[in-house]
């Protein structure tokens, strides 16, 4: 029963956020993109059409699986050769400065960090459940997994994509922490990692005038300021009850990527606070029910490849919202579930799918549990 529950709330949280972004898509998207035959919109169905078929399609899958070897190495190895391919001129594609993308014949284009992101949370919890004897030593436990985050870490930190390798970064300390990697071999390698993005930040005039204009959003609200500024613009249009469905003011062109990184601030501008809490309620009820999961679960495996899933995408929500309210620095990542953008939304469903998978799963692991401890007493 308790595990049907948790599937049923995370179903229904999710549905609430692909409503949302078809909802908010089809308002913002003709006004932004000058869309009037709504291609965004039908491109972005056709995108949860196929997410919620791959979702379903892992769904049945048994993750247990994803323990092998052989299906660790293939993953870490073909994420990180799409990753390569990004800086290829033919293949790569380059659009503001950054390479986050590669064309194909069918798709067009196509974001590899999406996909690696995934792969290497799976890659990261087989290795932990396979060396979990060993995971208090330097070498087995810190130094090789360090390698495995940190390989597809630069990769996507250097085609200048820094949101979405924060992103990755951040969910792979969580599943380190989760582990039980050592907190003392941590501590500089955090460190190391935000001396490296402050380094990088300042020797990139974009990336630290986004930087700089964060600190004063006021005197920086028509250059790199300006989205975040409009964005606030946008919640204070909205206030408690919002504009109403359709009569935002600042998608009019004030506020660009109203469609994918800034949707939030339109989706408060125009349906109010409530819809703009039930947005977080819903991004939380995906994390509570993913950290019962994981704390519930005697699968070691079961607890790691959910804690690091839930961390992927709760903490990408988490940044988006935080940069839509001026709480961090402009970051560029999109809304999980609810900004345009196939490759993104796909691959979260890929995920959702393997974290049900678990879910669906729990209540034979709990049986198995509770006749394990009547044995005992016997």
């Amino acid at each position: 029963m308790r595990s049907t529950t948790w599937f049923v709330g995370i179903v229904f949280a999710v549905f609430i956020l692909l409503s949302l972004g078809i909802v908010m898509l089809t308002s913002t998207s003709i006004w932004v993109e000058k869309d009037v035959n709504y291609q965004h919109l039908k491109k972005h169905i056709t995108w949860i059409c196929i997410g919620l078929s791959f979702g379903s399609a892992l769904l049945f899958f048994n993750y247990r699986k994803l323990k092998s070897f052989w299906c660790r190495l293939p993953l870490f190895l073909f994420g990180n050769f799409l990753l390569f391919l990004c800086y290829i001129p033919s293949i790569g594609i380059e659009r503001n400065g950054e390479k986050r993308w590669i064309a194909f014949p069918i798709i067009k284009q196509f974001q590899p960090s999406e996909l690696v992101k995934v792969t290497t949370m799976i890659v990261l919890a087989s290795y932990f459940y396979k060396n979990r004897t060993s995971i208090l030593k330097f070498n087995q436990g810190f130094l090789i997994p360090s390698f495995l985050l940190g390989l597809p870490f630069l990769l996507i930190f250097f085609e200048k994509d820094m949101g979405t390798a924060l992103a990755l970064g951040v969910s792979g300390i969580f599943l380190f922490i989760v582990a039980g990697v050592r907190i003392s071999y941590l501590l500089p390698l955090i460190g190391l990692g935000g001396g490296l993005f402050m380094l990088v930040m300042r020797l990139n005039p974009n990336r630290w005038s986004r930087f700089i204009a964060f600190l004063d959003l006021e005197s920086h609200r028509l250059g790199a300021g300006l989205q975040q500024w409009r964005a606030l613009l946008a919640f204070r249009n909205g206030q408690f009850s919002g504009t109403g469905l359709g009569a935002s003011v600042e998608k009019h062109g004030y506020l660009p990527y109203a469609h994918t990184d800034f949707i939030f601030p339109i989706l408060a501008e125009e349906l109010g606070i409530l819809f703009s809490l039930l947005t977080i309620f819903s991004f939380l009820t995906i994390v509570l029910i993913s950290m019962f999961v994981a704390l519930k679960s005697d699968d070691h495996f079961a607890k790691l490849i959910v804690t690091g899933l839930a961390s992927l995408i709760c903490v990408q929500a988490v940044m988006n919202i935080s940069v839509a309210t001026a709480l961090m620095p402009n970051t560029g990542l999109p809304l999980p579930f609810i900004s345009y953008g196939g490759s993104n939304l796909v691959f979260n469903l890929g995920a959702l799918g393997i974290l049900l998978s678990i879910i669906r799963n729990a209540s034979r692991t709990y049986t198995g549990l509770n006749k394990s401890k009547k044995i005992i007493r016997l």
